[in-house]
């Protein structure tokens, strides 16, 4: 079930884990690997909570490489061996 949001992302400074994965399309999982990766920045600790800065997330993104339209996406590095990808996935 999808949360709702009195103000959408796009007009918050500060987003939680899901609503900052949100707003960049895509999945926490994926979120989360970028962020650890450096891909992505870190949050800002406001008291416990993690709260990502909206701007410092558009910057980031805005860093990603572009890959030309009909070119197939790299395979990810969990992919290079489709038999070791599908042996895990089933």
């Amino acid at each position: 079930m999808s949360k709702v949001y009195l103000t959408p992302p796009s007009q918050r400074y500060g987003l939680s884990r899901e609503a900052a994965a949100e707003y960049l399309s895509i999945g926490v999982t994926l979120f989360d690997d970028m962020v650890a990766a450096g891909r992505l920045p870190s949050p800002r600790e406001l008291k416990k909570r993690r709260v990502w800065s909206r701007v410092e997330l558009e910057r980031a993104f805005n860093q990603v490489p572009r890959m030309a339209w009909n070119q197939e996406p790299a395979p990810h590095e969990d992919q290079a061996n489709d038999d070791t990808f599908w042996n895990r996935v089933a």
